[in-house]
């Protein structure tokens, strides 16, 4: 699975005021997930769920620093928000390689705490 690379900034931006809301509106939100977290979940904002990519496009398309990717990816997967998946293919069929996959509950806390 691959797709295009949407630039760091573009989009819609959770805020921690919009993770609030929602979750004072009545909206399910079952992750407790930190800022960094939440900053780093945008890297898979455009995907829909088992949509997958590795750290290197992971840190291209999210503000997190570089050398904090790995492990706040793997905390998101400790979640439940991503998953790690061994073998990634694109639309041709071209192997990937491993990386880490968009789970229901990380798409639902995503569009939850999207303020548009």
């Amino acid at each position: 699975m691959s797709g295009g690379v949407t630039p760091p900034g573009s989009g819609c931006q959770p805020t921690a005021s919009a993770a609030t809301a929602s979750s004072q509106s009545g909206i399910p939100n079952a992750l407790q997930l930190t800022a960094l977290e939440d900053q780093t979940l945008l890297a898979w904002r455009d995907c829909g769920v088992d949509y997958g990519f590795g750290f290197k496009v992971a840190a291209d398309r999210c503000p997190t620093a570089p050398h904090l990717i790995r492990r706040v990816v793997r905390s998101l997967a400790r979640k439940g928000a991503l998953e790690y998946a061994r073998s990634l293919y694109n639309e041709d069929d071209g192997s990937m390689g491993a990386g880490y996959t968009l789970t229901e509950a990380g798409y639902d806390h995503i569009r939850a705490t999207e303020p548009c």
